[in-house]
């Protein structure tokens, strides 16, 4: 009992304390504060910084985005897959929104990516950005997209010319190689108009662009290696680059002597790498309603003329030899009644194998040499009408027979092929690049030391002046038919007589004149000549001989020729081309 009162007092003190205490805090001055010291009182901590908290882990968006990246067929492990913003090659922003990494099997997966467009981009293993497409995905929310197959590329190296610099309108462009290619898909294209200029395939690593670019001009330049069978491409390169302000000088072709006949035209296929002359009166591609490479003269009057032609075509042999791809050549005509006769014989000093006659819409004669060693060409003559007896009363059928025997003969007695690089043939005739400007067709007169394009339609033969003459198709169904012409005169100019004198001797010392370059020469044009019904006449001196060129008939009196006049005096004024000598007796 005494303890629990001496609790119940100790309580009722300090009560009274406390109350005292609040009663001073009243702002009473008078009130009296007992003296005792002050109560002792813990200091709250200093507060600290706020802490940085991690960023929120986005919620889950529910879609998924799966496929599998490849090079060529075999997968691409350790590869990382970035989504990365649409505009991302323009901005030069490569920060990705998400990443993935390929599994052994070249499989990936982005789980819960980001809603939004993205592109969906490559890299491979070594960190090199792959060159192949970069396919856009739209991300939605809880959407489960179709698997992507992402087809790597690896980069090409281009070892020549330095890009940063002006380029040469004529370039040769050479790459790094890389194995198991078939071959490299080349593309140039001009900037400004977006067209392909070049568009080929080559199977060594270089190509020399035949086709003179235009000087100051933008050009982006795209090759693509193809994997064994060309249909996926392995790597690739694409760079831009600005041609010289002044046009190159192309080397010449170098051809072998063969191909170059006196008084005959003569074709060169460069990229086949082959040419050989052909007779007068015929033509480069297609004359009337033929086709092939070559073709001569209608020689009848019908809807669809016949005509002596010879087409060429070059294909796979498949590894086959010679023999046994004619043999199989020759099985789809086993069925036929036709006694194909099956010789052996030489092509340019290749070997070839002769078949006549061979059925189809005209019979023909048509000679396959091995002319690589996976490809063989096919020369084929038409037409061929071996039953006719050499007595046969003249017919079309004849005509047409006597033509392509012609035809055959002048082939196989010049037919080369064009040695590839460095290397020209023992004897080579020069010919300067511009005179092939349009067509493969072109004459040339290695004596004389000039050559020209024909264009494509025009046969030549010897003119009235013994110089080479260009004749049109007949533009009407007369005996006489319209066509458009174009002659070559050439006369020495001797005994002090000047090249005036001779343009004033043909046209008159009246006749409206300018001046003009032709072949690199001071020239002089002449709006036509009345006394000769010419619609152009060019005059030119060149190492004591006058050239006379005459573009015929008269556009004004012959109008339905224009069109064909045009195309014709383009093509020589463009062409016309001297060659680095003029070996003139």
């Amino acid at each position: 009992m005494a303890m629990k009162k001496y609790f119940l007092l100790v309580f009722v003190l300090v009560v009274g304390l406390v109350l005292t205490a609040c009663s001073g805090a009243t702002g009473n001055e008078n009130q009296v504060t007992p003296t005792q010291p002050p109560p002792t009182i813990t200091p709250s901590p200093t507060p600290l910084p706020p802490t940085a908290m991690p960023a929120a882990t986005p919620p889950p968006t529910g879609a998924s985005l799966a496929g599998v990246a490849l090079w060529g067929q075999e997968p691409v492990p350790g590869a990382r897959l970035e989504l990365r913003a649409v505009d991302w090659r323009l901005t030069g922003d490569e920060t990705a929104a998400a990443t993935a990494t390929t599994g052994a099997a070249g499989q990936f997966l982005f789980a819960n990516p980001p809603v939004g467009e993205f592109s969906l981009v490559a890299i491979w293993p070594d960190g090199e950005l792959s060159l192949g497409g970069t396919p856009a995905v739209t991300i939605e929310e809880g959407q489960t997209l179709p698997d992507q197959t992402i087809r790597l590329e690896r980069g090409l190296t281009l070892v020549e010319p330095d890009l940063t610099l002006p380029v040469t309108t004529l370039p040769v462009f050479s790459w790094e190689s890389l194995d198991g290619i078939s071959a490299y898909r080349v593309l140039l294209i001009d900037s400004g108009t977006t067209e392909a200029v070049v568009e080929t395939e080559v199977t060594t690593n270089s190509l020399a662009v035949a086709d003179q670019l235009q000087p100051s001009r933008e050009y982006t330049l795209v090759i693509s290696a193809l994997n064994a069978d060309g249909s996926e491409s392995l790597a690739n390169l694409q760079a831009g680059f600005v041609t010289q302000d002044t046009p190159s000088v192309p080397p010449p072709i170098a051809l072998p002597s063969t191909c170059v006949q006196p008084g005959l035209p003569t074709y060169i296929d460069r990229q086949a790498g082959y040419c050989f002359a052909f007779p007068q009166k015929f033509g480069v591609g297609d004359i009337g309603n033929g086709a092939g490479n070559v073709a001569g003269s209608p020689v009848d009057r019908s809807p669809e003329p016949l005509f002596a032609t010879l087409a060429i075509d070059e294909v796979d042999s498949n590894g086959r030899e010679l023999a046994e791809f004619v043999d199989e050549y020759l099985s789809q005509y086993s069925d036929t009644d036709f006694d194909i006769q099956r010789l052996p014989t030489a092509l340019g000093g290749v070997e070839a194998e002769l078949l006549e006659p061979v059925p189809g819409r005209l019979s023909s004669r048509q000679v396959i040499a091995a002319t690589g060693s996976d490809t063989v060409d096919i020369l084929s003559f038409a037409p061929s009408f071996r039953e006719m007896a050499p007595g046969t009363m003249v017919t079309p059928q004849r005509r047409a027979q006597i033509d392509a025997d012609l035809l055959f003969e002048a082939v196989m007695a010049s037919f080369a092929f064009i040695a590839a690089g460095d290397d020209p043939p023992d004897e080579a005739v020069e010919v300067p690049d511009a005179c092939l400007a349009e067509t493969k067709g072109v004459f040339i007169d290695n004596d004389l030391g000039y050559c020209f394009n024909i264009p494509v339609g025009f046969s030549q033969q010897t003119g009235p002046g013994g110089g080479p003459m260009l004749v049109g198709p007949a533009l009407d169904q007369s005996l006489s038919p319209v066509r458009a012409l174009f002659s070559l005169m050439i006369e020495e100019l001797a005994d002090g007589r000047t090249l005036v004198e001779v343009i004033d001797e043909v046209a008159g010392d009246d006749s409206d004149r300018s001046e003009i370059t032709l072949g690199g020469e001071p020239a002089i044009r002449i709006e036509g000549i009345p006394s000769q019904g010419s619609t152009l006449d060019i005059f030119l001196e060149r190492d004591g001989y006058a050239y006379h060129l005459i573009f015929q008939p008269d556009s004004e009196r012959a109008p339905q020729a224009a069109e064909e006049l045009d195309k014709l005096i383009e093509g020589i004024t463009q062409s016309f081309t001297f060659l680095e000598s003029t070996p003139i007796d």
